[in-house]
């Protein structure tokens, strides 16, 4: 897309992490998208830092699921939080893919601000989608104004 910059993880697929719904080994790469020129010194790390957990906590990401909210992600934004959903500003062709260990998903993580991810905690990740359709905000402007 013109105008934005994303990032992705490059090997995290070689682990294979357990579903917490399904106890399924998952692969998958993390994408972080922003405009091009906003917030990209804080991509790189912020990848690390979730593809790290999950190995760490030994636990595929799974769509709807939230992290944070921990602070802001980048200086001067609102967004506190990543919710976990397909990548579906990208062609189909990129929401899965094949490696030598199996099949990968893309994960993407779409920054939210802290009211949003409260509300996904409280209402569920599918009203949240569901809010996300019907007013579709920017996903990829980090100051925007959340939705919930």
């Amino acid at each position: 897309m013109p105008g934005t910059a994303v990032y992705s993880t490059i090997g995290l697929s070689r682990y294979g992490l357990p579903s917490v719904r399904s106890n399924k080994l998952i692969r998958h790469e993390l994408l972080l998208a922003t405009h091009t020129g906003e917030n990209e010194e804080y991509i790189p790390s912020i990848l690390k830092q979730v593809g790290e957990e999950a190995i760490h906590n030994n636990s595929a990401l799974l769509s709807g699921q939230v992290i944070g909210p921990r602070g802001f992600l980048s200086p001067g934004t609102n967004v506190k939080a990543l919710f976990v959903n397909s990548p579906v500003f990208l062609p189909d062709e990129f929401a899965t893919f094949e490696t030598d260990e199996g099949s990968g998903v893309i994960a993407w993580l779409i920054p939210v601000t802290g009211s949003e991810a409260t509300f996904v905690h409280k209402a569920g990740w599918e009203r949240f989608e569901e809010i996300l359709d019907e007013s579709n905000p920017d996903l990829f402007d980090w100051r925007r104004k959340g939705i919930a």
